[in-house]
């Protein structure tokens, strides 16, 4: 049934279709993100993780399938917390590109990351936004 008739998502309606739903994964801001490196480590939203690595991007901060309960509570959901809890997070892990997605993390992103200047979003996709550190 699902094959031939979709379902809906949280996201969104899926169509039945053969390859990859631009709509739920980070396509062109991975194409942007391998064509402008930038040094540093990449954040990437829990749903991104799995497809980061079958596209060959590595290294990525989690992949979804979490065993650490402390490091989920405090790392993964802890981003969201706070500006100042971000900023210690990105400090710890040498974050200086995040790739968030459109349907779900985004907001509270941009609640931290809209009075801090130099977190820029260079690219987006149906599924996400790619934002990348360029300080002055």
């Amino acid at each position: 049934k699902n094959f031939t008739m979709g379902y809906i998502g949280s996201s969104g309606p899926r169509h039945p279709r053969f390859g990859l739903d631009s709509n739920f994964f980070p396509v062109k801001s991975v194409r942007f993100l391998k064509d402008h490196p930038i040094p540093g480590q990449l954040y990437n939203a829990q749903d991104f993780g799995s497809y980061l690595i079958w596209v060959g991007y590595t290294p990525i901060f989690h992949h979804g399938f979490v065993t650490d309960m402390d490091f989920y509570e405090h790392d993964v959901i802890g981003v969201f917390r706070s500006q100042a809890r971000f900023l210690e997070l990105a400090k710890k892990y040498g974050w200086t590109k995040l790739l968030v997605d459109k349907h779900g993390s985004y907001p509270y992103f941009y609640k931290i990351l809209s009075p801090l200047p130099d977190w820029k979003i260079v690219a987006e996709d149906d599924a996400s936004y790619l934002i990348y550190y360029l300080p002055k």
